[in-house]
């Protein structure tokens, strides 16, 4: 799309620059000065969406497939919305019970509404997040959708990753995979756990939704974090979906 407007744009630049050279000059350059500008703004928000100490790393999928989900980039400043006990998702057909004293922060409109994240008191990078999204990477097993957890899981934490429990599970009624990662412990970084339970809902005449509830905390945190996501996966209802 963007490249059929590039090559629309330098067209009229060569109409206009038929009549007038210097017109056609002034009109490339604005036009240059925008995709530069363009550019700056979506890097600049995408830095600002949370704090630096807090910058949530639970999108498992590849690269640019979710790039309208929940994490979508607002502008700086952005007051996001807290949701206490009961959150309830008419656009992805799902509700969930948010453990007290627990909150949850999602994005407000005219953002996407896909889920939030709960940051866990205590460490700044224990926190579980909630996730519901169109299988745009058109996943064909559950099996597929915990390699791509591996994957995007080995990038964000830099070290090897290996898979120590995996089995089926339930979540709200649909057929699902649990699953925990465990990173290599360094000399300055500790070892994290990111447990996962995915599952996929079809969708007449789309793609399917993927559901995801991860957990992803420091490993001497687990056991005690884990009842915390334990209790969102035990709350986690179907709604019908959108006509």
């Amino acid at each position: 799309m963007v490249n059929c407007l590039i090559l629309v744009v330098l067209a009229l630049t060569c109409v206009i620059a038929a009549f007038d050279v210097d017109a056609g000059r002034r009109f490339e350059a604005r036009f240059s000065s925008g995709l530069s500008e363009a550019s700056r703004i979506r890097q600049r928000s995408c830095d600002n969406y949370f704090p630096c100490d807090r910058q949530p790393e639970y999108r498992v999928r590849p690269r640019g497939i979710l790039s309208d989900g929940f994490l979508s980039s607002p502008p700086q400043n952005t007051n996001y919305l807290r949701i206490g006990e009961n959150y309830v998702n008419y656009d992805y057909g799902y509700s969930i019970v948010i453990p007290k004293p627990l909150v949850g922060l999602r994005s407000p409109p005219p953002f996407p509404n896909h889920g939030f994240v709960i940051n866990l008191p205590g460490h700044p990078r224990a926190r579980i997040t909630v996730d519901a999204n169109y299988n745009a990477a058109e996943w064909n097993s559950l099996q597929e959708g915990l390699n791509a957890h591996l994957e995007q899981f080995k990038r964000d934490s830099s070290r090897e990753v290996k898979i120590v429990m995996q089995r089926p599970a339930v979540l709200g009624g649909l057929k699902a995979v649990h699953f925990s990662l465990r990173s290599a412990a360094t000399e300055s970084n500790e070892p994290v756990i990111r447990d996962v339970i995915l599952a996929f809902r079809k969708e007449p005449g789309g793609v399917g939704i993927v559901y995801e509830i991860a957990l992803t905390t420091p490993a001497l945190r687990y056991q005690k974090d884990r009842r915390s996501a334990a209790q969102l996966v035990k709350s986690f209802r179907l709604k019908a979906l959108p006509k």
